[in-house]
């Protein structure tokens, strides 16, 4: 990236860098298959026949869920809706001409006043057909619904589960971050962190993440030191 190295990594860098959002490549074509989200994808394909037609994505945070979600929304035209839709909008015109609808992070921003329109679009999703894909980190059985007739619907609700990453995803996943940042990195450099950060989707964001902003910071270039540096910081 023409960066030279200046200075030893700092925990308090004396320029910050700007904390600029970085280009995150969605296309179906770039994401990464693998037997960790196999069922989830497999899940996806069936669409729009779902049970009762709704499904569940669900696993840990930066295991994927919203890069599916953005394919699935490519191909069905779905809608995107929150919380504050389900309070204030009528099931039928949240449904639209598409009837297609997905609900991010469903589980988090699920509030109680959201609740009644939740369990009412499901039973216009039976009556009036299409489909509705929400997103979580636990599958709906375990969500704390306060109105019975939901905490049925969603106890009944398909769910498709993406694992933590194996070995092989982990490093396509690293490989991918950097790529992501346009950044591009020696295979020394993925090997070395594959072997220390934790075995979660989320480690390998967060260390591409550290790595860019203190590269930025101290004007240093990305090589092996450096991030020998930082996961030894980190302990």
């Amino acid at each position: 990236m023409g960066r030279t190295p200046s200075r030893p990594v700092s925990k308090q860098p004396d320029q910050l860098p700007l904390n600029l959002p970085h280009r995150v490549s969605l296309g179906g074509d770039d994401f990464l298959g693998a037997p960790c989200n196999r069922d989830a994808v497999a899940w996806l394909d069936k669409w729009p026949d779902w049970p009762e037609g709704r499904l569940c994505l669900v696993g840990p945070k930066s295991s994927g869920k919203t890069h599916l979600v953005s394919v699935h929304r490519a191909w069905s035209n779905a809608t995107a809706i929150s919380a504050r839709d389900l309070v204030s909008g009528n099931p039928e015109d949240l449904l639209g001409k598409q009837k297609a609808l997905v609900f991010d992070d469903a589980d988090r921003d699920l509030a109680p006043e959201a609740e009644q329109g939740l369990f009412h679009l499901m039973n216009s999703l039976r009556t009036e057909g299409g489909s509705l894909l929400m997103t979580a980190a636990q599958a709906p059985k375990r969500w704390a619904a306060v109105l019975p007739d939901l905490a049925s619907r969603l106890a009944a609700t398909a769910v498709a589960e993406i694992r933590e990453a194996d070995d092989e995803v982990l490093m396509a996943l690293l490989v991918k971050q950097f790529h992501d940042r346009q950044l591009s990195v020696s295979s020394d450099i993925i090997s070395y962190a594959l072997g220390r950060i934790e075995r979660t989707h989320e480690a390998a964001a967060a260390l591409v993440a550290k790595v860019d902003n203190i590269s930025l910071a101290g004007k240093r270039k990305i090589n092996l030191p450096l991030v020998r540096e930082i996961l030894h910081d980190q302990g």
